[in-house]
């Protein structure tokens, strides 16, 4: 993004659209933001809330309220990924606008009826988890900003000219770290015993992650 308000980690909002930044002391994930789209926005605490649980993932964040303004900000993203987070009844909405942007890296919908909205996953194959609550969320989040480090450690010992700061696309990152596993699998004795215990391990250590259960099967 070519210029990002500074603020010093308090509510910058405006009383009619709600609109509010968190920003982060971290330039390491600063190829990442959160954007936060939710039409029901009560107040300015509700906001407050979840930035006191966002500042602990020390990522920079922006909350809307308003669609078209939500749009307008995703539109002037040049480079950096974004991880947007929604309600259920606003996932409905908008996700039939925000699919086709590129910058939408992964989306994160929080609802107190998970089932209900399960089929939601089928449609938009970036959706990452439906969260009950936003300690599910903001783990599920951490974890995402973990892989985006390893790709860019990985890939820097691929290429020495590589700049650290350059975020690296998910999919190039997954194809090299396939790779990898591959050559390593493709050298260990087969036994379908093994196999069937690392599928059931890699199962259990991506349980929240329905992107990744929809790979492993």
């Amino acid at each position: 993004m070519s210029n990002k308000t500074s603020s010093s980690n308090r509510i910058n909002s405006s009383v009619t659209n709600y609109h509010s930044i968190v920003t982060n002391n971290n330039q390491h994930q600063d190829s990442t933001i959160i954007l936060w789209f939710d039409s029901n926005i009560n107040s300015y605490k509700d906001i407050e809330k979840t930035e006191n649980y966002l500042q602990e993932i020390d990522i920079y964040a922006v909350f809307y309220s308003e669609l078209e303004q939500c749009l307008n900000f995703i539109r002037s993203i040049d480079n950096e990924k974004i991880f947007f987070v929604t309600s259920d009844l606003n996932a409905t909405q908008i996700l039939p606008y925000i699919i086709k942007f590129h910058q939408i890296d992964s989306i994160f919908i929080i609802s107190t009826e998970k089932l209900k909205y399960e089929h939601l996953t089928i449609s938009y194959s970036k959706i990452l988890g439906i969260y009950t609550d936003l300690d599910m969320l903001c783990a599920s989040i951490r974890e995402e900003i973990e892989f985006i480090n390893k790709q860019l450690l990985t890939f820097s010992l691929f290429n020495p000219h590589q700049i650290l700061s350059e975020y690296i696309s998910k999919e190039s990152a997954e194809f090299l770290w396939f790779q990898l596993f591959s050559h390593v699998l493709f050298r260990l004795p087969h036994y379908q015993q093994t196999k069937n215990q690392m599928i059931y391990m890699c199962q259990q250590y991506y349980h929240d992650n329905l992107r990744e259960q929809r790979l492993i099967d």
